[in-house]
């Protein structure tokens, strides 16, 4: 009530007609209203706008709505209706095309055709009721055009207060809209209605700043297929007004099944309203021609709530389950790549990796096959305790993939051997993988392949495998601390002490130096200088070192 009666408070003193002009013209001022804009509640600006063309869209300035979060249209009857959204809109020429809540009252002007030329009378009408508010006829003194609009001028001083005021001919019909002046004070300019009436929201421009400064909600297209893009960059850019996008889509496109099952997922994720998603999901279901594209996405659905609250264990494991059926329901229908490849997931996660395995290798001569595929397949293998046959699907990326996987498959051989306990092995195919490698190889390689030859006892290569690694990475304290505790393993000493004090250097608390340390002492023969090691090791946390200090007493 408030803003109502602040709304109605700002309606403008109207002055009186000077003279009589074609009764069309006349009723033009019908269409013409005020707009207010406000932001919490406050008043922001106010203007001019006119209602125009066989929609009723209203025709304004873009610079009324910047940062605000509601506005209004009143016509010259006191009627308030609520602008709702943003058709289009031009931040350069300060143009925007709005819609309000529609109704029967609402009087709107049709547009003219083709241009005008110098010479002709127009007549500009204001905000005004019946037998109120002014018509000034204006004479064009210049034609210009842009975008393939025209843009006139005339010899008349500007005024603020008409900014977007219409100009119309004899007949009622509208011409242009006041455009800003720029700083000049000797004319005023106006701009083509069809400017307004070509500008729309699509695709490409719905996600531009000149949108997200409105706070006006943007349309979406008359094109179902752009509209259904442009729901779905609300979605992916988590827009605040995500929701109420989705229902003007729905509204705009009741037999869209595409709508619904972007309903159900809100309903069930966000609103947590399981029955009215059940009822979402079903529409889909009776709207689409394609129902496992319904079974595939309420099993999406389920799976996604699962990810968002895994407190309860047991709903946790009846959606699994519920997912699981809808992904076969979905299958027995399309027997779709991705599908399948889903399933196989969810069936990973639940720890069936026999029916997981099946699935992956089902869909190995797909477009969906990829190095993650296989290796998806390997690892369902390995969690089986079946090596062989683990080790057998990365010797299938080359045939499946081609040439480019011959060296990262022996890279991924030797980490699956090293994983299952074959040193030696996983030795082998790491130096297979520096043969083919086509790039310089990091730190990290070499200190992959000298974890595999120390647990082989291959002493010497892991020795030069990490001094390479140090040498490349000469500040990395576990590469070091690496080197130390190999040193230590062949009885190098020395070697060791002088690595752990450069270690040491870098990392002054440690533990695992001060324990290595401690643990050369000993060897050493200084038990004195060992008990102070592994006291500082104790100290900074490692595990091992009371049970050495302990032995030393």
């Amino acid at each position: 009530m408030r803003v109502l009666l602040l709304v109605l408070s700002l309606l403008p003193c109207l002055s009186v007609m000077a003279d009589k002009y074609p009764k069309a013209v006349a009723n033009s001022r019908k269409a013409v209203v005020s707009i207010i804009t406000f932001k919490d509640g406050e008043l922001q600006r106010s203007g001019l706008g006119v209602f125009a063309g066989e929609a009723g869209e209203l025709f304004s300035s873009y610079s009324l709505f910047l940062n605000i979060d509601s506005a209004v249209a009143i016509d010259p009857a006191g009627k308030v209706r609520n602008i709702t959204h943003v058709v289009g809109a031009n931040e350069l020429y300060d143009c925007i095309k709005l819609r309000v809540d529609w109704d029967k009252k609402i009087l709107s002007m049709p547009l003219a055709d083709g241009s005008c030329i110098a010479g002709t009378q127009l007549f500009m009408v204001s905000y005004g009721a019946k037998k109120s508010g002014q018509i000034e006829p204006q004479t064009i003194i210049g034609v210009d055009t842009i975008s393939g609009h025209f843009y006139y001028s005339f010899d008349v001083r500007p005024r603020s207060d008409r900014l977007s005021a219409p100009l119309v001919n004899s007949r009622g019909e509208l011409v242009a809209l006041v455009q800003p002046s720029a700083g000049d004070t000797t004319k005023n300019y106006a701009i083509s209605a069809s400017f307004f009436a070509d500008m729309k929201i699509s695709s490409v421009n719905y996600n531009s700043e000149i949108y997200r400064n409105l706070g006006i909600r943007r349309a979406l297209p008359s094109s179902q297929s752009e509209a259904f893009t442009c729901l779905h960059l609300s979605k992916m850019a988590n827009s605040d007004d995500y929701d109420a996008t989705l229902d003007d889509y729905i509204a705009a496109f009741p037999d869209s099944y595409e709508g619904y099952l972007l309903l159900a997922e809100r309903l069930y994720l966000s609103e947590k309203e399981t029955e009215k998603a059940d009822a979402a999901w079903e529409q889909a279901l009776k709207l689409s021609e394609k129902p496992d594209n319904v079974y595939y996405s309420r099993a999406s659905t389920l799976l996604a709530a699962t990810n968002i609250d895994s407190s309860d264990s047991l709903q946790v494991l009846a959606n699994m389950k519920a997912a699981l059926e809808y992904y076969d329901k979905a299958i027995s229908v399309s027997a779709e790549p991705l599908y399948v490849l889903q399933k196989g997931d969810l069936l990973f996660r639940l720890g069936d990796y026999s029916a997981a395995f099946d699935c992956y290798t089902s869909v190995y001569n797909t477009n969906m096959c990829d190095a993650d595929l296989v290796l998806k397949a390997a690892k369902c293998k390995e969690n089986l305790g079946e090596h062989d046959a683990a080790l057998a699907q990365i010797d299938s990326l080359v045939p499946l993939l081609g040439n480019d996987y011959i060296a990262p498959s022996y890279l991924i051989k030797a980490q699956m051997e090293y994983r299952i306990g074959r040193y030696r092995d996983a030795v082998v195919d790491y130096n297979r993988f520096e043969e083919n490698s086509k790039t310089a190889l990091s730190a990290r390689f070499y200190f992959m392949r000298e974890q595999a030859e120390y647990k082989a006892k291959m002493f010497q290569p892991a020795l030069n495998d990490i001094e390479t690694a140090i040498y490349l990475q000469p500040e990395n304290i576990v590469y070091l601390i690496e080197k130390a505790r190999l040193c230590y393993r062949v009885n190098l000493i020395d070697e060791a002490m002088r690595v752990l004090s450069d270690a040491q250097s870098l990392s002054p608390e440690n533990p695992d130096v001060f324990y290595l340390k401690g643990r050369c002492h000993i060897i050493k023969g200084d038990n004195a200088s060992a008990s102070e090691c592994l006291s500082k090791a104790k100290e900074y946390g490692h595990p091992d070192a009371d049970n050495i200090l302990e032995s030393l007493k």
